[in-house]
């Protein structure tokens, strides 16, 4: 403990080592910002927790989202957004034999043994009915860039889960 102490005295004195905590100085703009992601970071758990909350209370009441679809006219659909709500979608549309026909990710590194995974840079491996998105949070956004290459038609799943609840 003493040769530590000093070899701090001496790196202090040498101005080797600046081991003093430096105070980060925050300005209103850097505050700004700071609130700005937090905030989207909370909108972004606040949508997990309604699409879960939704998936769970259909789960209790029994009631299947293959056949909603089914007799909205869906015969099949893809999925944008393999995350955590994703791939509960997927496994409660794969238990009941619903055809996803792909799904889309930002991430190159999804994967699903049921269905062929794409990013919205690749061409669609096949044809699709509707595409639900998980991703609620920021829909408009994501719903923009799918429309430019797919002429189905696009849903959120928060849309689907009000729809079905109610």
């Amino acid at each position: 403990l003493e040769a530590i102490k000093k070899a701090e005295e001496k790196a202090r004195a040498e101005e080797i080592m600046d081991i003093e905590p430096k105070e980060k100085e925050y300005t209103p703009e850097i505050y700004e910002t700071e609130i700005a992601n937090l905030r989207k970071q909370v909108e972004r758990y606040r949508s997990f927790w309604y699409l879960l909350n939704g998936l769970l209370t259909l789960q209790e009441r029994d009631i299947s989202i293959a056949e909603y679809l089914q007799k909205k006219g869906y015969p099949k659909v893809a999925i944008y957004g393999l995350g955590m709500v994703g791939k509960h979608l997927a496994a409660e549309l794969e238990k009941s034999g619903y055809e996803i026909s792909f799904g889309i990710d930002q991430s190159e590194n999804q994967v699903s043994q049921f269905f062929h995974v794409i990013t919205l840079q690749d061409n669609p491996p096949k044809k699709t009915d509707l595409i639900i998105v998980t991703v609620t949070y920021d829909f408009s956004h994501i719903k923009e860039q799918i429309s430019r290459k797919y002429s189905c038609e696009v849903i959120s799943l928060k849309t689907i889960l009000d729809e079905m609840i109610d």
